[in-house]
C-alpha cells in the first residue's frame, strides 16, 4: 500500500512539475507563430515604413520597432520619442490602427 501511494504521489508531482512547461512552450510557439505571421507578410516593410512616417507626423521619434504580440494579433510594439518624453507605443498589423499610446516613466 506505502509503495502504491509512493508511486501515486510520484506521478503527481511530475505533472505538477512537466505541465507548467508544456504550457510555457506552448505560448511559446503561439508567439513565434504570430509573429512569423507578420514578418512573412509581402507588405511587412511598406507596413513599418508607414508606421514610422505615421508616427512621424503626429510628433514622434521613432527609436525602435519590433513585431509583438496582443490578444493573439501580431502589433507593432514601438519605443518613441516626443517633447523629450519618451512612449511606448502599440500599433496593430497591419491596420495601424493604435491600441495603445502611453508616456512612460
Amino acid at each position: 500500500m506505502k509503495n502504491l501511494t509512493n508511486k501515486l504521489l510520484a506521478g503527481v508531482l511530475s505533472a505538477a512539475v512537466l505541465l507548467p512547461a508544456v504550457g510555457i512552450s506552448t505560448a511559446a510557439v503561439a508567439n513565434d507563430r504570430i509573429k512569423a505571421q507578420a514578418y512573412g507578410d509581402s507588405n511587412f516593410s511598406q507596413n513599418r515604413q508607414k508606421a514610422i512616417q505615421m508616427l512621424s507626423s503626429r510628433g514622434y521619434q521613432v527609436g525602435d520597432i519590433e513585431v509583438d504580440d496582443f490578444l493573439g494579433k501580431p502589433v507593432f510594439e514601438v519605443e518613441a520619442y516626443k517633447n523629450g518624453a519618451e512612449y511606448d507605443i502599440v500599433l496593430e498589423y497591419p491596420s495601424l490602427k493604435i491600441i495603445k499610446e502611453q508616456r512612460d516613466y
